[in-house]
Parts: structure tokens; sequence; C-alpha cells
């Protein structure tokens, strides 16, 4: 057995516990695809191990490998190095990744997966695709991370979803109804979100420099990747970091 592949073996036996694993299969491919993702995993494999065995329910494995897909995605790109959960824990929960780009430019990436929706009509069917509701799904998973965008860096927010369709949702639509609902003072959306007020919210919502969408899995059709910018940021993605987030 080559060397590469073995050190891909003894880790995935390190993880798993010598074990079948839902996760397994997936960090195979993607460990012997990307040599730069198997020494991320290497180095960091305490760390995904234990989290791994605080996960009890398959939906958890789930959101685990859109994180580590992430981590895949942009160590694709060689001027990106990545830090995982750079900060701690702190007070609160810090973002999952920080890239630095050119070994100068710097953002954080916090990961959220955006589940499949179990939403049935009125013939017990599940529909193909309903926007208005997908939207509002996409609106509370940006509405809930917020709290996580540290003060005076660059932020990213990417969604992975389970399905490819979400790629066609009006993201800069959900994004403005987001913001209507903060202006419009509904105590039920800063209970849900913990902010105080309006200025609360857009204290964290400037921020946010950017949404990147995506679809699980790396099959990525039509409008997919999309990457929404935040024209209020104090601290928007250069460009060249925007282009290479398309890809």
């Amino acid at each position: 057995m080559p060397k590469r592949s073995m050190v891909i073996h003894e880790t995935l036996n390190y993880l798993f516990d010598n074990r079948p694993h839902v996760l397994a299969p997936h960090l195979t491919h993607w460990m012997s695809e990307l040599p730069r993702f198997a020494d991320f995993v290497e180095t960091h494999r305490d760390k995904i191990r234990k989290k791994i065995k605080g996960i009890h329910r398959s939906d958890g494995f789930q959101d685990l490998g859109a994180e580590l897909e992430t981590a895949y995605l942009l160590l694709r790109e060689e001027r990106f190095t990545l830090a995982y959960e750079p900060y701690g824990q702190g007070t609160g929960r810090g973002p999952d990744f920080a890239v630095t780009f050119r070994t100068r430019l710097t953002f954080n990436v916090e990961v959220r997966r955006m589940r499949l929706a179990m939403r049935e009509n009125d013939e017990g069917e599940q529909p193909l695709f309903d926007p208005q509701y997908e939207g509002r799904r996409m609106a509370d998973i940006v509405g809930s991370k917020l709290s996580q965008m540290l003060p005076s860096m660059m932020n990213l927010l990417v969604i992975m979803a389970d399905q490819q369709t979400i790629c066609e949702l009006d993201v800069g639509k959900v994004m403005n109804q987001l913001k209507q609902r903060a202006e419009q003072k509904e105590p039920q959306f800063f209970q849900r979100r913990s902010f105080r007020d309006p200025a609360d919210f857009f204290k964290y919502y400037q921020r946010l420099s950017g949404v990147l969408l995506r679809s699980t899995g790396h099959h990525e059709t039509g409008k997919c990747p999309i990457l929404w910018l935040n024209n209020q940021t104090k601290h928007p993605l250069p460009a060249p970091i925007c282009t290479i987030l398309q890809r």
C-alpha cells in the first residue's frame, strides 16, 4: 500500500475505531483526491474524533459532514490556509474556520447545514420546491448565526443545503426580507434570536460580509454556488476571494 494511502487508512481507522461509518466513504474520497485535505484531517484528527464521539444521532453526522466538506472545498484553493475553530469557545461559539489568503488576508467562515425540508402538500406528497418556505428557513439560519460574527473582521456564512434546488432561491430577496422584519420591530423576531432591538440586530448584521449558498455532495449545477455580498458590512470581502468562492 502506498504511503499516502496507508496514512489515510490509519487516520480513518483512528477516527471510526476500525468500524464502518456513514462519513467514511466521503472522507476517503476527499482525502484521496486532495492531499491538502488529508493533511488537514490528520492534523485535526483528535478534534474530529471527539466531535464524532459526541454525536448521538445520524443527522448530526450529516452536519459534521457539511463542515468537513466545506474544509475540503476551501482547501482546493492553494492560496488558502485553514485554521480549525481557531478562537476556542470563549463567551460564545466562534466561527468554524479562519481562512488566510496569501498569508496576509484572513476571513472567518461559519458553516451551517440546511436540512432537507420534509414539508408535505395537501396530497401528502413532498413538493418539488417552495421558494417562500425555503426562504424563511434560510432567513432563520442567517438570523441564528449573526451572533457568531466577530467584530473588526471579515465574516462569511456558508450554508450547505441537502438539496440542489436551494440555489433557485433569490438570496438577495431573502436577506432584504430578514432586514425588513428587524426594522419592523417584531417582538417575536428578536426574542427568538436573542437580539434586544433593531440596533442590536444591525450591529451584528454589519459584521456579516456575505453568505455562500452551496449544495452538499459537491455536485453543483445551475446557479450553485451563490455568493451574496452584504453592501452594509464594515468589512467586505475582496474581489479575488469572491471569485475563488464562486468556483
